[in-house]
């Protein structure tokens, strides 16, 4: 999976909001969003599950964050 999709999966599992992704990525909310939407849709798949309180990792988010922890290691 691109880094791009994988350091927004990280902020958002992380931050555990979009407000709180925003803030570690240094971009709005409504771009973490969007952003969320777009990787969504091309891959099928959804990576969090969404409330009031926040956002839930998905079985397949879980392997995500994984791979974009895995990821942000190996490129230091």
């Amino acid at each position: 999976m691109d880094w791009d999709y994988l350091r927004y999966i990280r902020a958002l599992a992380i931050g555990g909001t979009l407000a709180k992704a925003g803030e570690l990525l240094g971009v709005h909310q409504t771009t973490v969003l969007r952003r969320l939407d777009q990787m969504e849709e091309s891959m099928g798949v959804q990576f969090f599950e969404r409330s009031r309180d926040g956002l839930q990792l998905t079985p397949v988010g879980e392997t995500a964050f994984r791979e974009a922890r895995s990821e942000e290691r190996r490129v230091g």
